[in-house]
Formats: structure tokens, C-alpha cells, sequence
């Protein structure tokens, strides 16, 4: 995958992220607004750390979802 490559699932769009390794919504009304960019699932347990949000997805593909 590379930055701004687009899939697309149940009718809503997604675009790559490599620095997440993650896929982001384009429209910020759809949920989920986060697909693993490995299996594109969207099933995650969450951990908070120092200003940052990180995501393990049920595929073992750990990312970060926010930071900041």
C-alpha cells in the first residue's frame, strides 16, 4: 500500500495512511472511521499512551490512531 490509495468498503470510502498504517474515512460521519491496513478489518483493543491513541487489530497489525 502507498499514501492515498482508496478502498472502498460497504459503499464508504477509505484512504491509505502509511504513517497510521491504517486506512482513514474520507467523510468524518463514517463509522468505523478506522480499517487495519493489513486485513482491512475493523476490530480493534485500544491503548492510551503520552498523547497518542494505538490500536491492535484481531490480526496481530498494531497502529496508531491518533497522536497528538
Amino acid at each position: 500500500m502507498k499514501d492515498d490509495d482508496i478502498i472502498i468498503i460497504n459503499n464508504n470510502e477509505y484512504k491509505y495512511n502509511s504513517y497510521c498504517k491504517s486506512f482513514m474515512a474520507t467523510n468524518d460521519k463514517v463509522f468505523p472511521a478506522v480499517i487495519c491496513g493489513i486485513c482491512k478489518k475493523d476490530k480493534f483493543q485500544i491503548a492510551y499512551g503520552n498523547y497518542e491513541c494505538i490500536a491492535k487489530c484481531e490480526c496481530g497489525h498494531i497502529m496508531t490512531i491518533y497522536e497528538g
